[in-house]
């Protein structure tokens, strides 16, 4: 091989994502080592209001009193959509990114 077109690769970090819920994924140990294994929850319907309307409101503290009123309802009719959107496509092996 030649050795002149070898690069060197300095201060790499890889994130991976699995879904252990769809389908058998199994990783042999050996490459598993090499990774942190984190676990989180979906968050609650009260948490994701919370979020979702500080980071909106942010956004809208520049507007009108009249516009920056409407961000409470504007995140409950997204939740209440989303969550109308995920009862009816549900997930499966294939199509697991409606968990997200």
């Amino acid at each position: 091989s030649d050795l002149g077109s070898r690069k060197e690769l300095m201060d790499v970090h890889y994130v991976a994502a699995m879904n252990p819920t769809a389908g058998s994924f199994e990783i042999c140990e050996r490459c598993q080592r090499h990774f942190a294994t984190f676990a989180a929850s979906m968050p609650s319907a009260t948490d994701i209001s919370t979020i979702f309307s500080t980071v909106l409101s942010g956004h809208l503290s520049s507007f009108q009193p009249s516009v920056q009123d409407v961000a409470d309802k504007i995140v409950e009719c997204a939740i209440q959509v989303q969550e109308m959107v995920s009862s009816i496509f549900l997930p499966s092996a294939v199509k697991f990114m409606y968990n997200w």
